[in-house]
């Protein structure tokens, strides 16, 4: 936890609940989470105090983004 301009700063990641302060071979790759705790509780993430994403979740996220909007379908064509 650190306290940043006022406001306590939670070094976790709201998804998966792992590490991404300062030493914890987290804190590189990890993305911030600009949504307040109430709108984390209101999307059903995991841990809403946490103020970061970690760059597994992130790539998961995306992944399941990507899978849900993809409307290109493959045909077979027989000739």
């Amino acid at each position: 936890m650190v306290l940043n301009k006022n406001k306590l700063v939670i070094e976790i990641c709201n998804h998966c609940g792992h590490d991404v302060s300062l030493g914890s071979g987290k804190f590189i790759n990890r993305v911030i989470d600009f949504n307040d705790v109430l709108t984390r509780i209101k999307n059903k993430i995991s841990f809403p105090k946490g103020d970061f994403i970690c760059e597994e979740c992130d790539i998961n996220i995306l992944k399941n983004e990507r899978k849900n909007t993809c409307s290109y379908k493959t045909k077979t064509v027989l000739l």
